[in-house]
């Protein structure tokens, strides 16, 4: 379908990720199979009761994530259509969804660690290199591909370029304690790569860098050398450090500066890390917290 390969063009244009493209080509594409689209006119014929037999189809076979994942494709895809005036509307999608788009799903109690048990995570470390690693991601949130893409060129004094999700570049800056980290690591480096942190055997990704599996099992790794509560280490990945810096700042500052932080272009995306409760401000503050850096200076 034309309209269909004109919407991922516009994608990849808007500088979607590779990882977003290819969940929404899956997601329509089992949409299109379903009901054997071969042009426009095929879709428009689809009935709210025919699409009622899809969607109950995948709601029998998906995790309640998964479903949600389906439906925020196929909206990305009518919302591209309505917007570009394709259509004015299409009854069967919005008979069913309107501008509700989910199912509600059983919440499982999000893993974040307290001040305590992050001294304890970057106190294990066994070298300078996972020290800096570790803080970084609990100071600032990063991904753990974000980790791997920085380069020796992307850092300027306490400030350090991120390159993230969809070719989306920001700029963050360190606070003392892990600058004067990073100047450690620097110091101590022994091996010529062009990432600031380089790799053990098997740990490159095709694109030269850390991998984000890497910077994951490194985590994994150094928490089960803590006294952290089992049940919690084992629960524990980079991306719930992630998940603790955006507590934090959510819970100190609101929402809006934690989205801001974690360089979210969404509130939605934001409110995903936290639990019910998180949110005591909405107001826009600059500064983040330094009782942090305080303690991890004090230890």
């Amino acid at each position: 379908m034309n309209e269909i390969e004109n919407y991922f063009s516009n994608l990849k244009l808007a500088g979607k990720s590779e990882a977003t493209f290819r969940t929404y080509r899956k997601d329509l594409n089992k949409f299109v199979s379903f009901f054997n689209l071969q042009n426009f006119e095929d879709l428009m014929n689809v009935t709210t009761k025919q699409f009622e037999g899809f969607y109950e189809e995948e709601s029998n076979k998906l995790s309640q994530k998964s479903l949600n994942g389906l439906i925020r494709s196929l909206s990305a895809f009518f919302g591209y259509l309505k917007r570009t005036n394709i259509i004015q509307d299409h009854g069967f999608f919005y008979v069913l969804f309107g501008t509700s788009k989910f199912v509600k799903e059983s919440r499982k109690k999000k893993v974040v660690l307290t001040v305590e048990e992050s001294l304890k995570l970057i106190r294990a470390a066994r070298n300078s290199q996972e020290r800096l690693m570790l803080a970084l991601m609990l100071t600032t949130g990063l991904r753990r591909d974000e980790v791997g893409k920085i380069k020796l060129t992307d850092i300027a004094g306490c400030h350090v370029k991120i390159h993230g999700k969809g070719d989306k570049e920001r700029v963050t800056k360190l606070d003392d304690t892990v600058c004067h980290l990073l100047s450690i690591y620097l110091s101590e480096r022994d091996r010529v790569t062009d990432y600031l942190f380089y790799s053990r055997h098997g740990e490159i990704s095709k694109t030269g860098q850390l991998s984000g599996n890497a910077v994951n099992k490194r985590v994994k790794e150094v928490a089960r050398l803590t006294d952290i509560d089992p049940k919690k280490v084992e629960q524990l990945t980079a991306h719930r450090l992630r998940g603790t810096f955006i507590s934090d700042v959510a819970r100190e500052f609101g929402i809006y500066a934690a989205s801001k932080a974690a360089g979210h272009s969404n509130l939605a995306t934001t409110q995903l890390y936290l639990e019910d409760g998180d949110l005591v401000t909405e107001d826009i503050i600059e500064k983040r917290s330094s009782k942090f850096s305080s303690l991890l200076e004090n230890n």
